[in-house]
C-alpha cells in the first residue's frame, strides 16, 4: 500500500537540504530497502515507486561554479529516474514564475502565481521545457501563495513549490497549499496532497 499521502518541502534555517518521512513510512524504508543519494544541494531518496528529490538552489547571478555543480546534481536524479517512478522536486529554487499571460506560449507553467518575477525564473523555464517538467504550484490556486518575505521591498515571493512530470502532475497531485508555519526557517513550507485514486502507473511492475 502507498502511504506517502502529502509531501512537504520546508527550507532551513542552516540553508541545508533534506527529506524527512513519516514514521510508517521509515519502517516500510527498513523492510524493503532503498535507495538515497546526498550532496550539498541535492537530496534524493527512493521509496517504493516514489523518488523523492529536495534541491537548494543557488542564488542567480552569484557562484557559476555552484550552479554548474547543482545543474549536475540534479540532472543525474532526473537521469537515474525510472519509467514507472513518480519524480517529485522539491525545493527552494530561489526562482520566481509567477502567473503565465495567455500570450506566452508554453504548457511548463500554469497560470497562478504571484504575478512578480525574478532574473532566475527564465533558467528554471528553460531547464524544465527541456526536460518535460512541471512547475506544480502554478496548476493550483490557493491563497497566501508566498513563502518568503522581502523585507526591503516588503513583498512576498513564492520561490519554494515542488516540480513534477507531466503525468505526475495530471495523476498524482490533488492540491498545493502554503502552510502558515514557519518551523526552524524564514520561509513558509509548501505542501502537496496526493490523488487517493491510483493510476495505472502506481500498478505497474518494475
Amino acid at each position: 500500500m502507498d502511504k506517502i499521502k502529502e509531501i512537504v518541502w520546508s527550507a532551513h534555517l542552516w540553508k541545508k537540504t533534506a527529506i524527512f518521512l513519516w514514521d510508517d513510512c521509515a519502517e516500510d524504508l527498513e523492510k524493503q530497502g532503498y535507495q538515497k543519494w546526498i550532496s550539498d544541494r541535492v537530496v534524493a531518496v527512493k521509496v517504493g515507486k516514489h523518488r523523492l528529490v529536495a534541491c537548494y538552489q543557488p542564488i542567480w547571478g552569484k557562484s557559476e561554479d555552484d550552479i554548474r555543480k547543482y545543474g549536475e546534481d540534479l540532472e543525474e536524479k532526473l537521469i537515474l529516474k525510472r519509467r514507472n517512478e513518480w519524480l517529485i522536486i522539491g525545493g527552494d529554487f530561489n526562482s520566481q514564475v509567477g502567473g503565465r499571460h495567455s500570450k506566452v506560449e508554453t504548457d511548463t507553467y500554469g497560470r497562478y502565481g504571484l504575478g512578480r518575477t525574478n532574473a532566475a525564473r527564465e533558467d528554471l523555464i528553460h531547464w524544465m521545457e527541456i526536460n518535460n517538467l512541471w512547475w506544480v504550484n502554478s496548476f493550483f490556486d490557493h491563497p497566501n501563495r508566498g513563502t518568503w518575505y522581502k523585507k526591503r521591498y516588503k513583498t512576498w515571493h513564492e520561490i519554494d513549490g515542488f516540480v513534477t512530470t507531466r503525468e505526475e502532475k495530471i495523476k498524482l497531485i490533488r492540491n498545493v497549499r502554503t502552510d502558515s508555519e514557519f518551523s526552524q526557517s524564514d520561509h513558509k513550507p509548501k505542501a502537496m496532497t496526493k490523488a487517493n485514486k491510483m493510476s495505472k502507473m502506481e500498478n505497474q511492475q518494475p
